[in-house]
C-alpha cells in the first residue's frame, strides 16, 4: 500500500513553508530570496509518548553517507533545517534535487507527508546559474508525477490562476485535476 503524499508547489515566495508550519504546528526556515533550496519531506507521526523530531539528509549530493539527527526541543526545527539546507545544497543561492527528511512525532495530528518544494524562479540571481528556472521545474516535474502524489498548487491572490505556473506544472501531469488542490495564498 503506497500512502499518497502532499507535494505543495507554488512561486518563489508563495507562502507554501508557512502553510506547512501551520499544519504540523512547527518553524520551518523563511526568508527573502530563495530559502527552500532542496526538497524538504516533512512527515507527522502519530505518537502517545514525547514529541521530537528526527532529521535526515545526505552529507552531499553526491554522497551516500546519511547524517541522522533526533530534535528533542520542536522549536529548534528552523534551525536544524537550515543547516541541513547548508550542508547540502552549499551556502549559496543554488538547488539540488537531493532531499532532506524531517519525521515530526505527536499526539496533535494523524500520519500525514507533505513535501515542501523550492518556489518556481523565472529570474536568476547572483549566485545561481542562468537556467534557475528550468532547473527547479524539472525538479518539482519529477516530485509531483507519481500517481499517488498529490498536488497541493499555492497561487498567490493577485495573480490569474489560470495563468499560475504550479498549476502549469500540475495540469502536465493531472490533466484532468483528480489529484491536484488549490490554494490562494494572502501574503
Amino acid at each position: 500500500l503506497q500512502i499518497p503524499k502532499i507535494a505543495v508547489v507554488g512561486d518563489q515566495s508563495s507562502g507554501k513553508s508557512s502553510l506547512i508550519e501551520s499544519i504540523f504546528g512547527i518553524s520551518l526556515p523563511r526568508g527573502e530570496d530563495i530559502v527552500t533550496r532542496t526538497p524538504i519531506q516533512v512527515e507527522h507521526r502519530y505518537s502517545d509518548g514525547e514529541a521530537y523530531a528526527e532529521l535526515s539528509f545526505r552529507s552531499s549530493p553526491d554522497s551516500e553517507e546519511l547524517i541522522k539527527k533526533r530534535i528533542a526541543d520542536l522549536s529548534t526545527i528552523d534551525d536544524e533545517v537550515r543547516e541541513a539546507t547548508r550542508r547540502v545544497a552549499g551556502s549559496g543561492k543554488g538547488v539540488v534535487d537531493s532531499p532532506i527528511y524531517l519525521r515530526v512525532y505527536t499526539n496533535k495530528l494523524p500520519d500525514l507527508t507533505v513535501l515542501d518544494l523550492p518556489g518556481i524562479t523565472r529570474n536568476a540571481v547572483e549566485g545561481q546559474p542562468e537556467d534557475i528556472e528550468e532547473i527547479i521545474n524539472t525538479m518539482i516535474e519529477s516530485h509531483i508525477a507519481g500517481e499517488t502524489t498529490v498536488v497541493l498548487a499555492i497561487v498567490q491572490a493577485n495573480v490569474d490562476f489560470s495563468t499560475a505556473a504550479a498549476i502549469k506544472l500540475a495540469k502536465k501531469f493531472d490533466p484532468n485535476r483528480d489529484r491536484t488542490m488549490v490554494s490562494p495564498s494572502c501574503c
